[in-house]
């Protein structure tokens, strides 16, 4: 099983709605309900959370399960009807016919973890997620013994529980030394039975100039991705799966159309099974959205291209860069290469 981390914006949305049910069948995302970025949005937050969630339900049909978050949002943030957001979450995977899981954590406030529960106590899985981040990890005895209250106070049992084990930013870290961490970890939790155990990351900079620069293409290794095997390796335990934030970290946000004119390039995020391949052009003032027919060839030139039957994502870029398609947008190309990813992920770990 793979766990690609995603938010329920409209790029991101389409590449998973624009996955095969083949690939679907071996994928239990988590949507993590996005915050608006735009202007415009966030004098509407509730309208464009609302909006956002609607527009998932098409693309969540065929999944099994879905874990669903809103780690991004005012906690205080209500929608309509005063309904928490993670709740409407959840509905709206169950009218697309999948089952949500609930997410929530050991510092998450109270409603959230209300919602949770609740979500949990309606769902057929019977299942609830507790993420930890980066710290939780770290601090293994401590996390545990407060993991265990909380169960304890809420009258969970571990074998309903996911732990996703979320690493966070990877990019520049040794593997080795995350391999030992997250086993120091699993050493505390491991004879308590879980549901499942996610080890997820990201390994592309929050800043993509800092690995690549612009006009210029090269190599990112996908840390994330090793220390998941490293784990794998180093830990026998059942129920263990890969999760990562796809192309995309976590930081990066929407700009207003005219900003990014100004201060943004064209970019493509290929996803090899050890790395990402990574072609960047142009500032979009200087040379335009032409650029993306350059970077699509660049990327079909590849040795390692999957080919245009591969993916949603695949065939678009081997459209645009024989240019049987426009050049497309920051958004279309996200879509594009997070779809590539996905099925890449899925079918490496479905063997």
């Amino acid at each position: 099983m793979y766990t690609p981390i995603i938010r329920n914006r409209p790029s991101e949305v389409r590449a998973i709605r624009e996955l095969t049910i083949e690939i679907k069948a071996h994928c239990t995302p988590l949507v993590d309900l996005a915050a608006p970025s735009k202007k415009k949005d966030k004098a509407s937050a509730q309208a464009y959370i609302e909006r956002n969630i609607r527009q998932t339900v098409k693309a969540l049909k065929d999944f099994e399960n879905v874990l669903v978050d809103s780690s991004e949002l005012d906690p205080a943030l209500r929608i309509s009807g005063n309904k928490h957001p993670l709740v409407e979450a959840a509905s709206a995977v169950i009218e697309a016919g999948s089952s949500p899981i609930p997410v929530t954590g050991i510092h998450r406030d109270e409603s959230h973890a209300k919602a949770a529960l609740k979500i949990k106590s309606n769902s057929k899985t019977g299942l609830i997620c507790f993420r930890l981040d980066a710290t939780d990890i770290a601090t293994a005895s401590s996390s545990y013994k407060h993991l265990q209250k909380l169960l304890s106070d809420s009258s969970l049992n571990s074998a309903d529980v996911i732990l996703l084990l979320d690493l966070q930013s990877v990019y520049g870290e040794q593997v080795e030394s995350l391999v030992a961490q997250v086993s120091r970890f699993i050493a505390q939790i491991v004879l308590s039975q879980w549901a499942g155990l996610i080890v997820a990351g990201y390994g592309i900079p929050d800043r993509l100039a800092d690995a690549v620069a612009v006009r210029a293409q090269g190599y990112i290794p996908r840390v994330e991705r090793s220390v998941y095997l490293g784990v794998k390796k180093a830990c026998s335990i059942d129920k263990l799966w890969f999760g990562d934030y796809t192309t995309l970290s976590p930081t990066h946000v929407e700009l207003d159309g005219k900003l990014m004119s100004k201060v943004m390039s064209p970019r493509a995020v290929y996803a090899l099974t050890e790395s990402w391949f990574v072609v960047r052009g142009a500032p979009f003032s200087k040379d335009g959205y032409g650029q993306y027919h350059h970077l699509a060839a660049e990327i079909g030139a590849l040795e390692e291209f999957s080919g245009p039957e591969y993916s949603f994502g695949d065939n678009y870029i081997h459209e645009c860069a024989t240019k049987a398609a426009s050049t497309g947008s920051p958004a279309s190309w996200i879509t594009a290469c997070v779809n590539h990813h996905i099925t890449l992920s899925a079918e490496i770990d479905r063997g």
